[in-house]
């Protein structure tokens, strides 16, 4: 991941990058960890008039793929260097493939958490997308990450100290990120959505330019199609019973501290 932010630097963008022509604002993209909270921040989201959740989409990671076959290169390489016409097109691919799905939409949530690696190819492809980042604590992120079997694809979740190395990677990406692009990347706090709906769910609508409507304080009550390991969770009301529960197997997190280090030092 420093590979990325190597290339994907603030001189980067502060210099003469390819510029894109995509400049539709129907996607949002909610990117972080799994368990991190995206689920319940797509389903509050996605209550509202404007905005469709679409799940987690694979759209992304194959305009990126296609581009490695056609360089010849992997990620970021494969796009670093395209120009106007080719950073435009892939832009433009990844809407055009979203509106299908969607041709109602106004907005379009694509909730593949995997995306926050592909966030400084969002912030050139598409310069009118809007980013949320879900956070959450680290040691319940992981050790929720750690207690679920996933379908597939997160190999790295199998041991407490793969976890806790990718966590801090993860972390690392976002913060370089954030500080780049402070301006398109909104980081939206699990616990502070479980302490207070309300307030987090006005700072997420004005971040994206949209009214507020009640509907999204009764998120639970959407009967939209969830297919993530959060489905269950997410057609109840907010409640505070995954805060800190890592603490109840804290005797056998040790080599997940360990990896994480300076971040949960003060817990």
């Amino acid at each position: 991941m420093s590979l990325i932010a190597k290339n994907y630097s603030s001189e980067f963008f502060a210099g003469t990058p390819a510029r894109s022509s995509a400049t539709s604002d129907t996607p949002i993209f909610i990117v972080g960890m799994p368990r991190s909270g995206t689920s319940m921040v797509e389903q509050i989201l996605s209550s509202h008039s404007r905005v469709s959740g679409a799940g987690e989409l694979s759209v992304l990671a194959e305009l990126v793929m296609e581009q490695s076959r056609k360089q010849d290169a992997d990620f970021p390489e494969c796009v670093i260097g395209l120009d106007d016409h080719q950073i435009s097109q892939l832009g433009q691919k990844y809407v055009d493939a979203v509106q299908e799905r969607y041709p109602d939409a106004r907005h379009i949530i694509d909730k593949q958490t995997g995306n926050f690696l592909y966030v400084g190819l969002i912030l050139q492809a598409l310069p009118n997308a809007k980013i949320i980042h879900c956070a959450r604590d680290p040691m319940d992120t992981c050790v929720s990450c750690f207690t679920l079997l996933f379908g597939g694809g997160q190999t790295f979740s199998y041991g407490l100290e793969d976890l806790g190395r990718f966590y801090w990677a993860y972390r690392k990406l976002m913060t370089h990120f954030g500080t780049i692009a402070p301006d398109r990347i909104l980081t939206v706090s699990y616990e502070e959505v479980v302490e207070n709906q309300e307030r987090e769910t006005r700072r997420m609508l004005e971040f994206l330019d949209l009214p507020w409507e009640d509907a999204c304080l009764s998120f639970h009550e959407n009967d939209r199609a969830v297919q993530t390991a959060s489905a269950g969770q997410v057609r109840e009301p907010i409640y505070k019973k995954s805060v800190a529960r890592w603490k109840r197997y804290e005797k056998h997190l040790g080599p997940l501290r360990d990896a994480l280090g300076p971040l949960v030092e003060d817990l």
